[in-house]
């Protein structure tokens, strides 16, 4: 296994940190696939996804407390924090990372978290007790493919 993943990884969450979206870009093969709590996405949707949270208005960070290296995947333990701006509200979660590697990029990115936390950080109370309905996670998951959608083509088309 080439000790250059670590190295991929590390650059991937310098570029998150940075909004420098043309590093993240190169980082990932055009087959990667992410997967999380809400999402199944292709390379341009990743692209999409990650290029809205880099937008001027946003106030994404992210602090990585370990990276792992596997024989075939590297593993993170990181925290991300933004603000949803439509509701105002901050979000900090803990995630588990899992990265897989082909040509040397990432082929393979899943994050992990808990989607409790994330609704009961964004709607109080009623986000807690409702985290466990299809209804909200398919309403949560609605609103961010449209953010998705809406910079598919912005995002690809960045050179």
């Amino acid at each position: 296994m080439p000790s250059n993943h670590i190295h991929i990884v590390e650059q991937f969450y310098a570029s998150l940190n940075n909004k420098d979206f043309k590093t993240l870009k190169s980082l990932y093969h055009p087959k990667a696939e992410y997967n999380d709590e809400l999402f199944s996405l292709n390379y341009r949707e990743i692209l999409a996804l990650w290029y809205s949270s880099m937008k001027p208005d946003m106030d994404l960070k992210v602090k990585v407390d370990s990276i792992e290296q596997h024989q075939d995947f590297v593993v993170t333990n990181w925290t991300i924090s933004y603000t949803i701006t439509s509701i105002n509200k901050r979000i900090t979660l803990d995630e588990i990372g899992r990265f897989e590697f082909e040509d040397g990029l990432i082929v393979r990115h899943t994050d992990a978290y808990s989607f409790y936390s994330w609704c009961t950080q964004a709607f109080g109370v009623a986000g807690m007790l409702a985290s466990w309905s299809n209804w909200l996670r398919n309403k949560v998951r609605n609103q961010a493919y449209s953010s998705i959608n809406a910079n598919i083509y912005v995002a690809n088309s960045m050179e």
